[in-house]
């Protein structure tokens, strides 16, 4: 895909996390933490996320994780974008594409499953966008950190 191509030179990229808006005043003050700080998780399933990893996604799969965040912890739909470091040492593949296609690497992870992670906290938090609860086209808030 032609999205995860970075240039030379290119040592940012924008991802998402989808969450609840009952989050949002920690997330502004500290940014997106790992689970083993948090104990949030909306993972349900046979395979054990890495509790020191922060999942990031393409937009539209973040939008889905915030679904399941609305049903656990309340509140209201939130994504939040961030810039993180186009560098091997925090990017990492979603455990899910690493059990089905092996070591791919976090570019080929966000092409196979519109995963990726996150080795430690994020920040900055560029925007946060809480959205109404029926619709992901209807912005309720959008928050930029001071």
């Amino acid at each position: 895909m032609d999205e995860l191509e970075i240039p030379g030179g290119i040592s940012q990229v924008i991802l998402y996390h989808g969450t609840s808006s009952n989050f949002r005043d920690g997330i502004l003050l500290m940014g997106l933490k790992p689970r083993n700080q948090t104990e949030n998780s909306v993972y349900e399933g046979n395979l054990i996320s890495n509790g020191e990893l922060v999942y990031l996604a393409r937009r539209e799969v973040a939008e889905g994780a915030a679904d399941l965040a609305l049903e656990k912890f309340g509140g209201e739909r939130m994504v939040v974008q961030v810039q993180v470091q186009v560098d091997v040492n925090n990017l990492t593949e979603d455990e899910d594409v690493k059990k089905i296609w092996g070591s791919t690497g976090w570019k080929e992870s966000l092409r196979l499953n519109g995963t990726c992670a996150y080795k430690g906290q994020v920040n900055p938090i560029k925007q946060l966008v809480i959205y109404n609860g029926e619709s992901y086209t209807d912005i309720k808030e959008i928050v930029s950190p001071p």
